[in-house]
This record gives C-alpha cells, structure tokens and sequence, in this order.
C-alpha cells in the first residue's frame, strides 16, 4: 500500500514537472496616470493618461494542482514606463497686460520593476486562460519631461517648448535655477497587481493587468501611479 502510495505521489509530481517550467520574454504597451491633483490656484487643472512601453522576462514554476487548473508562482523582471499628463490653462497678468496662458506637460517615468505573481491556469493545449495577482517594487531610474507652454495677449502668441529631466530626491536650494528639471520624493514604487491572461497553443502568451501603486511620487500630496498594461509574450520551456 505504502509504495503504492508512493507511485502515485510520484505520478503527481511528474505530472506537474510536466507543466514546465518556461521562462517568458515579453514586450508590450503601458497606459498610466495618478490618483493626484495639479493644484494651481486660479488656475483651471486637469490630469490625463499617457502611453509608455514596457519589456521584460518572467519566469513561470508550476507548484501544482487546483481543481481542474495549474497553480504557478511568476516572478518578472521588467523596465516598464510610467506618468501622466497635465493641463494648466488661466489668465496672468505680466506688467499691466493680460495673457491667457496654456501649459501641457508629459511626465515619463522610467522604472526597473520587480513583480512575484500567483497564476492560476485552465484550459487546453490550443487555449489557456490565466488569472493572476501577486505584489511588485518598482526602482525609478529617473525620465524625461516634456513640455509646451503658449501665451496670447489676443495679439500675439508666444509659444516655447522644453525638453526637461525627471529626477528622484530633495529638490537643491537651487532648483528654481533648472526649470526644465522636476522632482520626485520616492523613487520606490510598492504595488499590487492583478491581471487575467489568455495563452494560445502553448506558444503567444496574452497579458492584460492593472496595478495599483501604494507609494506617492511626492510625499506632500496624493500621487500614485496607476498602470493598465497590455503585453505579448513567448512562452519557451526549459524541459
């Protein structure tokens, strides 16, 4: 009974080993914003979403068996772009004449991530679904900031554009100097991510997640990122 027993265990856990463990290069598209404000006062604010791209490699170790689905733990490793939008428009007076001022400004954020994701699979050969949840830390490497300013005093129109920097720190006594340099308090980004997948004969993997950040990108007010992310990847199998 005992070594029969045993057979069977064994059976078992070839039979998870058979899942495989694959590894799985991924490529794919960012959508983000944040769950802040702008705050400028007199002034009309607005937030919008911004596109970035995001490529990586995940690592898939099935654990075993949950009712008629495969149970694996996914940790990634991925660079993934993040940010937002921003519109300030309103009146300032210079001197005694008065302009009707618009800013657009683009904040990308570009992080090295870290996610470790508990997947749940079902179905056959020819079509898998996927759901999975799991934490992630992001380790900000800095990013580009882009922006388009115009003035019209309803005779001219004055516009600029600035091609700026995206910094993580205490901003220097000496920052009012570089206009074109914005700074962010945290450069960790701690998150929670829940997504659903399809994968199609073993070999084009479908991703779609969102994740929420629990970290503020400036410790003075509600700015934490937020991710929908859209990506393909190639499962390969390390058997």
């Amino acid at each position: 009974m005992k070594k029969t027993i045993l057979i069977l265990l064994l059976i078992a856990s070839s039979a998870v080993v058979a899942q495989a463990q694959t590894i799985i290069p991924k490529i794919g598209l960012s959508v983000s914003s944040t769950n802040g404000e702008l705050e400028t006062p007199g002034f009309s604010n607005s937030i919008s979403s911004c596109t970035g791209f995001t490529i990586g490699l995940g690592y898939n170790y099935p654990l075993g068996t949950v009712g008629r689905g495969i149970f694996s733990v996914q940790p990634e490793l991925s660079f993934i772009q993040k940010g937002f939008n921003g519109k300030t428009s309103g009146e300032i007076n210079i001197g005694e004449a008065i302009y009707q001022l618009v800013a657009d400004q683009q904040y990308k954020i570009n992080y090295l991530e870290l996610p470790v994701l508990a997947k749940i699979e079902f179905g056959s050969a020819k079509t898998k679904f996927s759901f999975l949840a799991g934490p992630s830390i992001g380790y900000g490497l800095g990013g580009k900031l882009k922006g388009k300013y115009t003035l019209d005093d309803g005779y001219d129109t004055w516009k600029e554009n600035i091609d700026g920097k995206i910094k993580f720190g205490k901003e220097p006594s000496n920052a009012e100097e570089d206009f074109d340099v914005v700074y962010f308090d945290n450069r960790l980004d701690v998150g929670l991510n829940l997504g659903a997948g399809v994968t199609l004969y073993n070999k084009i993997a479908i991703d779609v997640r969102y994740q929420l950040s629990f970290t503020n990108l400036s410790d003075d007010a509600d700015s934490a990122n937020r991710v929908l992310q859209f990506t393909v990847g190639v499962p390969l199998s390390l058997k």
